[in-house]
């Protein structure tokens, strides 16, 4: 529980205050919610790197990134609910609110029925870290409506499939946003006793993981996932063997590739693979430099950060990337 110990207080305010009372009187609820908000912990620890006119060039990135509408902007300039919750979660990265007003009133405009399970979990993430920032929550009513179209994408696996409603099997992206979704709001996971072996099948042949079954090799992302989501249960030897085959995956510019052919590096795959090794205890240190070089070349003067070097205009998504890379890379000091 030490981790806390480096969350602003005096900027998270009334969720922290109510995090202190679950401290004593519900150890089951800290637990999965300490879980949850382990990876926005890391990404804060930017705030321990950055001096403060960084951390304002990062703030004045995402505020011209949301429109009159109180959302916040995808790679185009219509408000997109899928980067709005990137755009919380590195606010409160750097240690920044937000007039919740504004934001709350687009958050409104979504009726559960009509968004797909990316989206749905990105609506959750969006009122839950707004709370955290501000104090402004969900009502019930709306959180168990969410959770119940959610549930129409759980698999016959038992797990979840990011794509697929009553799919028969789920997949590791799947199962990762679920578990975020679930353990942010405070709420035991539905498909934990399953995890295993859901994931189990979803391993490719190389022993990384896919969102696919039956795969020869599989890819950065979806196996830092699972590492991630198994990163409490896992023998020694498996977290050695994946550990392995994620630092193969890594370049010599410090960046790490998408899957073993990819031709560049990307800010993505490199930020869930150093969040996965910090999970698993790797030690980053010997790699810190040539990732920080990796993450300061893809930093734009606009203050936000790329996907790739060959991309045309920064966004609020690869931000927040770029933000838990870089806490994951000092999270030992």
């Amino acid at each position: 529980m030490k981790t806390f110990l480096f969350i602003r207080l005096d900027l998270w305010r009334k969720g922290l205050r109510d995090f202190f009372f679950w401290e004593f009187s519900a150890p089951f609820f800290l637990f999965i919610f300490y879980k949850a908000i382990y990876m926005y912990t890391i990404a804060s620890f930017v705030q321990k790197i950055f001096p403060p006119e960084a951390c304002k060039r990062i703030y004045s990135f995402l505020i011209s990134q949301q429109n009159p509408d109180g959302g916040f902007r995808g790679r185009g300039k219509a408000s997109d609910l899928y980067y709005a919750a990137f755009a919380i979660a590195s606010l409160m990265a750097i240690g920044k609110s937000i007039e919740s007003r504004s934001f709350l009133e687009y958050l409104a405009k979504f009726e559960e029925e009509s968004l797909d399970f990316i989206h749905l979990c990105s609506l959750l993430r969006c009122h839950d870290l707004l709370y955290l920032l501000c104090g402004s929550g969900i009502s019930i009513e709306k959180k168990q409506k969410t959770f119940l179209e959610i549930e129409k994408y759980r698999s016959m696996d038992g797990g979840y499939n990011h794509e697929v409603k009553h799919g028969s099997i789920s997949s590791v992206y799947g199962c990762f946003l679920a578990h975020q979704a679930y353990s942010l709001s405070g709420q035991p996971f539905p498909a934990s006793p399953f995890l295993a072996s859901c994931l189990k099948n979803l391993q490719a042949s190389d022993g990384s993981y896919s969102n696919e079954p039956g795969l020869k090799t599989g890819n950065t992302t979806a196996t830092s996932a699972a590492m991630i989501l198994l990163s409490n249960t896992i023998s020694t030897e498996e977290k050695y063997r994946l550990v392995s085959w994620l630092l193969l995956q890594r370049h010599s510019s410090g960046g790490f590739y998408a899957a073993p052919k990819a031709s560049i590096p990307d800010m993505l795959s490199t930020s869930v693979a150093l969040y996965a090794l910090t999970t698993l205890k790797y030690s980053l240190k010997s790699m810190r430099l040539s990732c920080l070089e990796f993450i300061e070349s893809h930093w734009e003067e606009t203050g936000g950060f790329l996907g790739t070097l060959l991309d045309p205009v920064a966004d609020c998504e690869y931000t927040f990337y770029a933000l838990l890379a870089l806490g994951s890379l000092y999270r030992e000091e």
